[in-house]
C-alpha cells in the first residue's frame, strides 16, 4: 500500500471509532488535577512465577489476574493461543488500544506460527470479553480521561503480562519474547522499565509519550477535550501521567541489544518523530521502518521474518523495508 492510502486508511479507521464510539462518551479524573504520586509497582517483582489458572481449554485460556484491585468482569485474563507445529519458541502478543477483533493479527501470526512461534495472545484489562457491561465499546475504561483509572489499569496490565512470562516459563523450555502492537507497546515499555531482563521484545508501532497521544493524535480528540473541560493544561496532563508514563519510568539499562522496534513511515497516530525520540531514548540500534501507515504494518508481507530475525539473533542494525 503507497503512502497515500496508507495515510487514508488510518484517518478513516481514526474517524470511524471516534465518531461511532469516542464523541458518544466523556469522562473525567476521579480527583481533580491527578497528583503525581508513587505508582503502585512497589512489590511488583514478587508476584509469584506461577499463576492460579482458572481454566484450560484447548487453545482458550483464561488466567485470574494477580492484581488484587481488578473491577468484576477484569479479574479474568481471556488467553487466545495459536500453536506452531513444531515450537521453538513462545511469543506473547500485546494487544492495541481499543481493538475488538483479534482477526487483525491473524496474518501476522500465521506467518510467525510457520517460523516456529507459538502465539499467546492477551487481553489487556477492559478489552475483548473484558469490557464490563457498563462499558459502551472495548477498551473505553483502559483509556480515557479518568487518568486515574487509567494508571490503575496500566498497572495491571503491566503485572499480568509479567505473571504470564512467568508462567510460560515454568510451563516449558522455550524461550518467551514480547511482541506488542500501539498501547501494548507502552505498557511492555513500562514492564522494561521494570523489568529489564526481560529475553526481547519487539515493538511494533509503539505508544512513545501517553500525554503526547493525548495532546496531539486526532484519535484522542474527544479525550483532549474532556480534560481541558476539566481544567487541564498541558503541563498538567504531562504531570499527571508522569507516575506511569514509560519513557519517564526508564531507566538506563542497557536495552539496545534486547529491544528492536517497527514502525510506519506514514502512522497518522503515533508519529515518526516520536518514534525517532523512543530510538535515541533506548539507543536502539535494531529499527526496522516500514512504508505503511499504523494499521497496515500488520499486513507488512516480511515483518514476520524481520521478528523472527530479531529474536534470533540475526538481524542487521537499522534496516528499511518495504
Amino acid at each position: 500500500m503507497d503512502k497515500r492510502s496508507s495515510i487514508f486508511v488510518d484517518q478513516l479507521a481514526m474517524e470511524k471509532l471516534v465518531e461511532e464510539k469516542l464523541s458518544k462518551v466523556h469522562h473525567a479524573p476521579e480527583s481533580h488535577l491527578c497528583e503525581k504520586s508513587t505508582p503502585l509497582y512497589g512489590s511488583f517483582p514478587s508476584i509469584p512465577p506461577t499463576a492460579e489458572w482458572h481454566k484450560k481449554v484447548g487453545t482458550h485460556w483464561q488466567m485470574i489476574s494477580p492484581v488484587e484491585y481488578s473491577d468484576e468482569n477484569n479479574h479474568l485474563i481471556p488467553i487466545t493461543i495459536s500453536p506452531a507445529d513444531i515450537p521453538h519458541s513462545s511469543i506473547i502478543l500485546v494487544h492495541g488500544l481499543y481493538e475488538d477483533n483479534r482477526e487483525i493479527y491473524q496474518f501476522l501470526i500465521k506467518n510467525l506460527n510457520n517460523l516456529g512461534y507459538t502465539i499467546y495472545q492477551t487481553t489487556l484489562p477492559y478489552h475483548y470479553d473484558r469490557t464490563p457491561p457498563l462499558s459502551s465499546f472495548s477498551g473505553e475504561y483502559f483509556w480515557s480521561a479518568n487518568i486515574d483509572r487509567t494508571k490503575r489499569a496500566f498497572e495491571q496490565a503491566v503485572a499480568e503480562i509479567y505473571q504470564l512470562i512467568n508462567d510460560l516459563k515454568s510451563c516449558n523450555n522455550h524461550p518467551v519474547n514480547l511482541l506488542a502492537f500501539s498501547m501494548g507497546g507502552g505498557v511492555t515499555l513500562s514492564l522494561l522499565s521494570l523489568v529489564p531482563n526481560i529475553s526481547k521484545v519487539f515493538l511494533l508501532n509503539s505508544i512513545c509519550s501517553l500525554s503526547a497521544v493525548v495532546w496531539d493524535s486526532p484519535l484522542c480528540k474527544t479525550i483532549k477535550n474532556d480534560l481541558l473541560i476539566e481544567g487541564y493544561s498541558l503541563e498538567e496532563i504531562v504531570e499527571a501521567y508522569s507516575s506511569f508514563e514509560p519513557l519517564d519510568l526508564l531507566k538506563q539499562h542497557s536495552l539496545s541489544d534486547r529491544v528492536a522496534l517497527g514502525y510506519g513511515l506514514y502512522d497518522q497516530i503515533t508519529s515518526v518523530e516520536q518514534y525517532e525520540g523512543l530510538i535515541k531514548k533506548l539507543n536502539l540500534n535494531k529499527t526496522f521502518p516500514y512504508k505503511s501507515g499504523h494499521l497496515n504494518t500488520l499486513r507488512v508481507p516480511r515483518i514476520a521474518r524481520d521478528i523472527h530475525a530479531f529474536f534470533s539473533a540475526q538481524s542487521d542494525s537499522r534496516e528499511g523495508n518495504e
